[in-house]
């Protein structure tokens, strides 16, 4: 009798012990989230922004670039190519919702140069009357940081283009602030 007792005290433990809830939550990456086409507003800045909400990630996390256009007139097209560095993996590209609607635009994008740079290239449609003035997100890629090190997004100054429907560039273009991105990858 005392070894059953004693083994039913054995199981009641192993299993109380087994199931016990970890205290502990997994870690969020709050770099990471798929729905989201934030980045700081700015009233004044004439610039075209890479821009990430977290510029230090982990090795092995992922995290978002977005091409934010910030206070420019009359856009019918844009496009532009800038550096994928070699310590990250283009996991995805979305359109951000600059350009509205969405339906009236032709879209291209993709790896260029052997990986080692996207390009992207929107516009609207021909016989709308639509562009775009203000601030918003161009594109977002979704990226995973692969090796530890600075990660250096840059644009390629010569391929920056936004125009308007007549095919001239954009008002004030020239003064155009272009800004690069660096995250740190840990």
């Amino acid at each position: 009798m005392k070894r059953i007792i004693l083994f039913m005290l054995c199981a009641a433990f192993a299993l109380v012990g087994g199931c016990k809830k970890d205290s502990s939550t997994p870690p969020t990456n709050e770099c990471v989230s798929a729905n989201d086409f934030s980045f700081p507003a700015n009233a004044t800045k004439f610039s075209a922004t890479l821009y990430s909400q977290c510029t230090s990630v982990a090795t092995g996390s992922e995290f978002y670039v977005k091409l934010v256009l910030y206070n420019v007139n009359d856009v019918f097209g844009a496009a532009t190519e800038f550096s994928l560095p070699s310590n990250v993996e283009l996991l995805a590209a979305e359109v951000g919702p600059f350009f509205s609607p969405i339906s009236n635009t032709l879209v291209l994008g993709g790896r260029v140069n052997n990986n080692t740079a996207y390009a992207f290239g929107m516009t609207f449609k021909a016989g709308t009357t639509s562009s775009a003035s203000g601030s918003g997100v161009l594109v977002k890629l979704r990226l995973r940081a692969t090796a530890a090190g600075t990660a250096t997004f840059a644009f390629d100054r010569s391929k920056l283009e936004m125009t308007r429907s007549d095919g001239s560039p954009i008002a004030n273009f020239s003064g155009l602030a272009i800004e690069d991105l660096t995250v740190t990858i840990r």
